[in-house]
């Protein structure tokens, strides 16, 4: 098998665990990960089961601490002054995703080196952007999760990148969320007709 087939099937079977892993009902209890912060759940569990896995193997290869905080409101607190209070407890270096849902603010922060590290504006505009819902109703935690879970997959990937290592929790995030996004579906869809294949063919033997 040639090097470039072998990176469309990785790739392609990596798309498919993140379309299961976010589509398919959840079977794992609430997940608490230190890198994590989800008071309201707007996270679906296995997404921040997924991220603590993450955040974990690129603390351990670069030193960087990866977080992810998606919460329901600011509950009258400040956008910025909420960030640096929620930062004083992180371990530096550091960078996160910050989303508050009610107020619609996302924000992607990184201090000190870290900011060299990886695009802040790419993440939020190429990864986080193009998966944002166009209705509020729309605002799930399926939906909430996919598009802060593209960003945070990005940043830890560029993170990596510069420090020369390889991330095996990782999967493949794309320049345009939009287009991630058509492909996990379609992937999804192949997957499920395989299943239904394999399963008529059982009944049948």
């Amino acid at each position: 098998m040639s090097s470039s087939v072998k990176v469309v099937v990785q790739r392609a079977g990596r798309v498919c665990l993140l379309a299961l892993f976010l589509f398919l009902p959840a079977t794992l209890a609430a997940f608490s990960s230190p890198y994590v912060i989800n008071p309201h759940a707007q996270l679906v569990p296995k997404t921040e089961a997924f991220v603590h896995l993450l955040a974990q193997e690129l603390q351990e290869k670069t030193g960087v601490s990866l977080y992810l905080v998606a919460l329901e409101n600011l509950e009258g607190r400040d956008f910025k002054s909420y960030e640096e209070e929620l930062a004083k407890d992180f371990k530096r270096p550091y960078a996160f995703i910050f989303f508050a849902k009610k107020e619609k603010k996302i924000d992607v922060v990184a201090e000190g080196e870290v900011e060299k590290l990886f695009d802040k504006k790419d993440v939020y505009w190429n990864y986080i952007v193009p998966l944002i819902p166009k209705k509020e109703n729309e605002l799930t935690a399926s939906n909430i999760s996919a598009m802060l879970l593209n960003g945070y997959v990005q940043i830890a990937d560029s993170v990596a990148e510069k420090a020369g290592v390889k991330l095996e929790h990782s999967f493949v995030s794309e320049d345009k969320g939009t287009k991630v996004f058509v492909r996990v579906v379609l992937y999804f869809m192949m997957f499920t007709l395989l299943l239904l294949f394999v399963f008529r063919w059982i009944r049948k033997k």
